[in-house]
């Protein structure tokens, strides 16, 4: 037994032990067992958030263009011209989206995402909706991001083509092993390749920019045979086909509102930062990898990819920076399906708390992980992978249903919630399953200011708005309290006006003389007096409009 002090001084009793637990073969895998109580301990920073949560989005760019190429192949490479203004309407939906979890995150801070607004909003069958799509979807991430790393390596190494199956299941498996020993160490594991493939990206697009600038870029050389027979007319149809397929960089954009538990407090705020920062990375890196595959001409393909066309082009040759840009690629990748490692358990343990799947999925395993979540997503990952052969383009199709479904009804269930804070009464308050409604009258602050009293005159001022309250109290004699059988009492507030502002009269006084006999600037203004007359004239006008009013409106 030992005694240590807290930052405040308190001396706190720790017991200590020599014991430890003995030594496994699982403990060496995944880790020592972490008491209960390290579970809040177990979160992460934004810095941190950004790799773990935000890889799937932002390794999407590894594919999200060549699957626009893909299709719009089906119309001949004239219009791979189309790619571009596709890729812009892509990122207008990603604001939509990024600017609507914005509201869900700071909602709902204890995660839970599509399903939780589903359910507290819409109802019990529209939750297992979201949820089912949003399972399925963390499911192909994982086998769509594992097979797009592997179809890096075979780009630069095509020896290997024929054994990109094993492959795949085998980085699956390494994923999930990092994943059982906890989201902090995964976290800190995963942050390093993700900044990589940033610096590498921005490095790659940058050049090619600056090298089209000055004409100097050129096009792919020896590009790979386009695999489609061109045998189709550029429709709507086609176009709308391709903005479909290029819509798979959106995926994980959700992750972060279904993982915001992880992150440390505030975590609604934490988390909406960190999904600002993705979306603007992933919007940037999409616009300039789809803008540089168009002018260098590069070809969808199986056999190399859109990113080892653009690097090779770029840095002229398969050189030191092409194979990093590769490795950083395959990284991120793997790094990708982490982001569904870490929400898939989650919302798999929301729906076990909630009796719609084995509630084994609701217990954390000895490193404080939904652990069967983790072995769940890994299996059915690597069946997949085996089934669709480790091919990319044969996934992508199964993403559009399920993402589509879960952005649809999240908006629809904010929209119901927003709809119901509407129709609350002034000061009510609803508590939910998973958030707090309160009523919003749209105005910045409510002031009350009162005199005549039947204790004297009260003069104190309370400013209630959303961020808080500022009170000035009422001037006493003292600060004297005495709590009897009958309640809490205290001194009456001073009564006569020269009582309460004998100080103010007195400086007054002086800043007057001092203005007369030296000249000096007065310190208060007819501006001073102006002020308080608008702001009463703004008040007035705010409660007959039911909406706030500016001073400039009447005249500040």
């Amino acid at each position: 037994m030992s005694t240590i002090e807290d930052e405040n001084g308190t001396k706190i009793l720790r017991r200590t032990t020599e014991y430890a637990p003995r030594q496994s073969w699982r403990t060496w895998l995944i880790g020592r067992p972490l008491p209960t109580a390290d579970a809040p301990h177990q979160t992460i920073r934004k810095i941190v958030g950004l790799a773990v949560f935000a890889s799937d989005a932002l390794s999407s760019t590894a594919y999200g263009t060549q699957e626009i190429l893909f299709i719009l192949a089906f119309a001949g490479m004239a219009a791979f011209g189309l790619a571009f203004p596709i890729a812009v309407a892509i990122v207008v939906l990603l604001a939509i989206i990024t600017l609507s979890y914005q509201q869900v995150v700071r909602a709902y801070p204890n995660g839970g995402g599509a399903y939780i607004v589903a359910r507290d909003n819409l109802g019990e069958l529209p939750a297992l909706l979201a949820g089912a799509s949003l399972l399925t979807d963390y499911i192909l991430s994982v086998a769509v991001a594992v097979s797009s790393s592997v179809a890096q390596i075979t780009s630069a190494f095509p020896v290997l083509f024929d054994y990109r199956v094993p492959l795949a299941v085998v980085l699956v498996l390494f994923v999930m092993l990092i994943n059982f020993r906890g989201v902090r160490e995964s976290g800190a594991v995963f942050a390093v390749p993700s900044y990589f493939f940033l610096a590498m990206m921005f490095l790659t697009i940058g050049t090619g920019l600056a090298r089209h600038l000055t004409g100097s870029l050129g096009t792919v050389v020896e590009p790979p045979a386009l695999e489609v027979a061109a045998a189709q007319a550029i429709t709507p149809f086609l176009i709308l086909r391709a903005f479909s397929s290029g819509t798979a960089a959106l995926t994980g954009v959700e992750a972060i509102s279904t993982g915001t538990t992880a992150f440390r407090e505030p975590r609604g705020r934490n988390a909406g930062i960190t999904l600002i920062w993705m979306a603007v990375i992933l919007g940037t890196l999409f616009l300039g990898i789809t803008y540089l595959a168009v002018h260098i001409e590069a070809v969808p393909s199986e056999f190399e990819t859109v990113i080892s066309q653009l690097a090779r082009t770029v840095f002229q040759g398969q050189g030191a920076l092409y194979l990093g840009t590769i490795v950083a690629t395959t990284l991120i990748l793997i790094m990708a399906s982490n982001t569904s490692f870490a929400g898939f358990p989650r919302l798999s343990a929301l729906l076990g708390e909630d009796a719609f799947l084995p509630r084994q999925f609701a217990f954390r395993g000895s490193r404080l992980v939904y652990s069967r979540g983790i072995l769940v997503l890994a299996l059915l990952a690597c069946l997949l992978i085996v089934v669709f052969q480790a091919s990319v383009t044969g996934l992508i199709p199964l993403y559009a249903i399920g993402v589509f479904l879960s952005f649809t009804l999240s908006q629809a269930g904010m929209a119901r919630r927003w709809w119901k804070i509407g129709h609350m009464a002034p000061g009510q308050e609803r508590q939910e399953r998973a958030s707090t409604l309160r009523y919003q009258s749209g105005a910045i602050g409510t002031i009350d200011n009162s005199r005549r009293a039947v204790y004297g005159y009260d003069q104190r001022v309370e400013v209630f708005g959303d961020k808080g309250m500022v009170c000035v109290a009422n001037k006493k004699p003292d600060s004297a309290e005495w709590s009897l059988a009958d309640g809490i009492h205290s001194s009456l507030p001073l009564f006569f006006f020269l009582e309460r502002y004998n100080d103010s009269y007195i400086a007054e006084m002086r800043a007057f003389v001092d203005c007369v006999v030296n000249d000096a600037p007065p310190p208060v203004t007819g501006l001073d007096g102006r002020i308080p007359v608008v702001m009463g004239y703004a008040a007035k006008q705010s409660v007959a409009e039911g909406r706030p009013v500016r001073l400039d409106e009447v005249g500040g």
